[in-house]
């Protein structure tokens, strides 16, 4: 709460507050996105979902 404090006195003003009715209605509603499975796999030239699919499962066991 301090540092909010601070950065307030140093930018000359209050910040809104991020939980109200007014600072929600701001924001947009996001899509909905799901992970491709095998079903939706695409055959054309090198963008596959499969690779990318390959990419994350990588990093994910690397990165645990």
């Amino acid at each position: 709460m301090k540092s909010i404090d601070i950065a307030e006195d140093l930018a000359g003003g209050k910040f809104p507050d991020p939980e109200s009715d007014k600072e929600k209605a701001k924001i947009k509603p996001t899509p909905n996105y799901h992970l491709a499975d095998s079903d939706e796999e695409e055959d054309d030239a090198g963008d596959s979902t499969v690779e990318t699919r390959r990419s994350i499962k990588y990093a994910e066991n690397q990165l645990k």
